[in-house]
């Protein structure tokens, strides 16, 4: 009894981990949420979008009360080892909505971390950590991957990531999937998340984005908002009625003058760019590459600097 309990304490240990990808939740299937623990509008709806079905959760205004819990039983843990966690979501434009992951280290700690759109800095204590997360495509689907190596090492001084035991979404999105996937073996610098064929979402008429979550995105968060609260009061682009603004860190700030000049938005992209296999764009201090999905489902790490909008630079030199 004592070995049979062992194994269901640890949900995925017993399982082969050392391939592309590792499936913790698909919408397919009969009953994908037998081991979930649903609380609140939690349902089960087709996507024409996507031509499939997802799990679909209406939270409104709270992300406590409408949840799914994964594993059901708070004494099991899942064991899962890849260190990318990739969420195939969509998340409506200005709604709430908190992820919410138990991590165990190196060192044999269980340590949390809850990313929510409602926060406005990173902070950390020693065993709890909070990230604002910023989407950088609300209202369309998105591949939202986690680096939780990197976010361990960032997050909790350079602790080394073992393993996910434990995972929570609360609030309002739609969700298709949920895997894991190894890390990539190109320097850091240059890295690739590739989405295995099987798990791209296959359809031409939907632009389906990815958005990293790593370090070096936390460090962009910090230093965006340090950057934003001395524009504010240092001569920038002022706050006012009149100043373009934008929704990050889960309030709605103004954008200073010097983004405004070289940052590019979806918004001000054209309906003939957007039919493109691939546009880059930058926003919220996250670099992300948007494309329509394809079999290779390749998404390369964003570069430190923004482009520069060539249309933007026509404008100032008619001027």
């Amino acid at each position: 009894g004592k070995q049979k309990s062992r194994r269901c304490e640890q949900m995925f240990k017993n399982e082969y981990q050392g391939g592309s990808h590792v499936e913790v939740f698909s919408a397919q299937g009969r009953d994908p949420v037998s081991k979930w623990r649903l609380l609140g509008s939690v349902k089960k709806e087709y996507c024409r979008d996507i031509k499939g079905y997802v799990y679909v959760l209406e939270g409104g205004s709270s992300t406590t009360t409408t949840r799914m819990q994964f594993p059901k039983n708070e004494k099991a843990s899942l064991g899962l080892l890849q260190p990318l966690l990739v969420f195939q979501i969509m998340i409506p434009e200005e709604a709430r909505l908190a992820i919410e992951l138990l991590i165990l280290d190196g060192a044999g700690s269980r340590r949390r971390v809850q990313f929510s759109t409602s926060l406005k800095e990173v902070s950390a204590t020693p065993l709890n950590a909070r990230v604002p997360l910023v989407v950088t495509a609300g209202g369309q689907w998105l591949n939202l991957c986690l680096d939780l190596q990197s976010l361990t090492g960032k997050l909790f001084h350079r602790q080394v990531y073992k393993s996910l035991e434990g995972i929570s979404i609360g609030g309002n999105c739609k969700i298709r999937r949920i895997f894991t996937l190894k890390p990539s073996p190109t320097p850091s610098e240059q890295k690739f998340v590739e989405i295995p064929r099987g798990l791209v979402i296959s359809t031409d008429s939907v632009l389906v984005h990815t958005q990293i979550i790593d370090q070096t995105s936390c460090e962009s968060l910090a230093s965006s908002r340090h950057h934003q609260q001395q524009h504010s009061t240092a001569g920038g682009l002022r706050p006012g009625k009149h100043a373009p603004s934008h929704v990050a860190f889960g309030t709605k700030i103004d954008i200073p003058a010097h983004i405004l000049r070289h940052s590019l938005t979806p918004s001000s992209l054209s309906s003939e760019s957007l039919s493109d296999k691939s546009v880059s764009t930058v926003g919220d201090g996250i670099s992300f590459r948007e494309g329509v999905a394809s079999g290779r489902g390749l998404v390369p790490r964003p570069p430190l600097h923004p482009p520069v909008d060539p249309q933007t630079m026509k404008i100032q030199k008619n001027r």
